[in-house]
């Protein structure tokens, strides 16, 4: 915990780089039938409002102080393909409601919304051996509430987790990649 570390007399955080990356996965198929398109995460414009309901850069304060930086794509920035020009979806939850309104997803007296009859509500994957995975799950999971979506946390042991990452049974995850800095790392 880097707030821990703050006030300890013996150890400190260090910023280093390395080729880890952490992202906020939306599984694309049917958790229980591989063979169709997940009947939330297939819509475009559902995983881009859910995009824009996260404030990235004040959760990744929150969750490592001045340690973390963003991530631009589905890669480390300390690669050599690495492009931090890329434009970002940016936070935006009044138009990420806009954006869940105009595909038809209707709030309900409850808060969460609804589309022809499925209820926004999913689960959010993560190992409970990460602290700051649950961390995040956990900011994800309010930020999410805010637009009208219904998160529930599920945490598993590791060995579940990448079975379910494996399988495809999961709705969405939290996941974390290490990258090969060898040339085959690039792929």
């Amino acid at each position: 915990n880097v707030a821990q570390l703050a006030s300890d007399t013996v150890r400190r955080a260090l910023k280093y780089p390395n080729l880890q990356y952490a992202s906020l996965m939306f599984n694309l198929v049917d958790p229980t039938q591989p063979s169709r398109p997940h009947p939330i995460f297939s819509e475009r414009a559902v995983r881009r409002a859910l995009t824009m309901a996260v404030d990235r850069n004040a959760m990744l304060r929150n969750v490592f102080d001045t340690l973390g930086q963003p991530l631009y794509g589905p890669f480390p920035s300390g690669i050599a393909v690495a492009d931090t020009t890329l434009p970002q979806i940016s936070y935006d939850t009044v138009r990420a409601r806009a954006l869940l309104d105009s595909a038809g997803w209707i709030v309900g007296p409850d808060g969460v919304r609804s589309k022809n009859g499925r209820r926004l509500a999913f689960a959010l994957s993560s190992p409970n051996s990460s602290a700051s995975r649950h961390q995040y799950a956990i900011l994800l999971q309010a930020a999410m509430r805010k637009v009208g979506a219904d998160v529930t946390l599920e945490e598993t042991d590791f060995a579940t987790f990448v079975s379910q990452q494996t399988t495809h049974a999961f709705d969405t995850e939290i996941s974390l990649f290490a990258t090969d800095p060898s040339v085959s790392g690039c792929k």
